[in-house]
Formats: structure tokens, C-alpha cells, sequence
């Protein structure tokens, strides 16, 4: 498998033809989903979803001076699942949103959410750029 940038078009037909795996980064997830006006009805809902998180750990960890089985389950359950939960659930809408809106898909590579791994033999005919490639000084431009 290469770790790759696609174009909008060759990533939607190579899905379609199940040879494309998305590489996602969640930080960047996150940066996308909140600053783009594709998803303006996620940003509050994901301000408010990953403070959760960290709102949780803290009343867990003061949980811990008065029952303290009570505040480690708590912080268990908190940090664990809900805050692998909530990062999926981000990287699924940025798919979402990267298949509905090609300037999306654009402004997701370019803040390096988005990758794709694919068999070399899949890119015959098909032009790509290294996964690697920092792309992140072109972001003013799309602004």
C-alpha cells in the first residue's frame, strides 16, 4: 500500500471501485470540521462534545478525594471509550462532508486530515502526490 494525495475526482472513482483507504489524522480532523463553512453546524457540537472529554477526567479526578472507585471509573470510561468515540465520529463527518463538497475535500488535504492508502498497482493512470508532502502553506490561499 503508498500513502498518497488524490485528486477530488480519481478519489471518488477509485471509492466507488473499493481500492482507496482513508488515512485520517484527528487533530486535523478536528481543525477542518471547525473552520470550514461546509460544517458550520458541527462546530459547536464538536466544542462542546470534546470538552465533554476533558470535563469528565476533572470531575473524575476531584471524584477521587471523596469516592475514589467512583472517580477511576469515571475517568476509565471518560478518557477510554468516549474519547475514542468522539474522534471517530469527527473523522467520519470529514468524510462525509470531503464526499458532498469537493472544496472540503481540497481544504482537508490541505490540512493534512485527509490521506489515502492504495495499492501501487490501483494508481496505474493516475495522478497522486506523495502522502507525506506538506501542503499547509497553500492554506491562506484558499481562504
Amino acid at each position: 500500500m503508498k500513502y498518497v494525495i488524490l485528486d477530488y475526482p480519481d478519489w471518488i472513482r477509485l471509492k466507488k471501485e473499493n481500492k482507496v483507504h482513508p488515512a485520517l489524522n484527528g487533530l486535523a480532523c478536528m481543525r477542518v470540521l471547525v473552520t470550514q463553512p461546509e460544517t458550520k453546524d458541527w462546530k459547536w457540537i464538536a466544542y462542546i462534545i470534546t470538552n465533554l472529554v476533558y470535563v469528565g477526567v476533572a470531575i473524575g479526578v476531584i471524584l477521587c478525594f471523596t469516592k475514589l472507585w467512583l472517580g477511576i471509573l469515571l475517568i476509565l470510561f471518560v478518557w477510554f471509550p468516549l474519547r475514542q468515540g468522539v474522534a471517530l465520529s469527527i473523522k467520519q463527518e470529514v468524510l462525509r462532508a470531503a464526499e458532498k463538497h469537493p472544496r472540503f475535500f481540497s481544504m482537508a488535504i490541505i490540512y493534512g486530515a485527509l490521506r489515502f492508502l492504495v495499492e501501487e498497482s490501483d494508481l496505474i493512470d493516475t495522478e497522486f502526490m506523495d502522502g507525506n508532502t506538506d501542503l499547509s502553506y497553500r492554506i491562506n490561499k484558499y481562504k
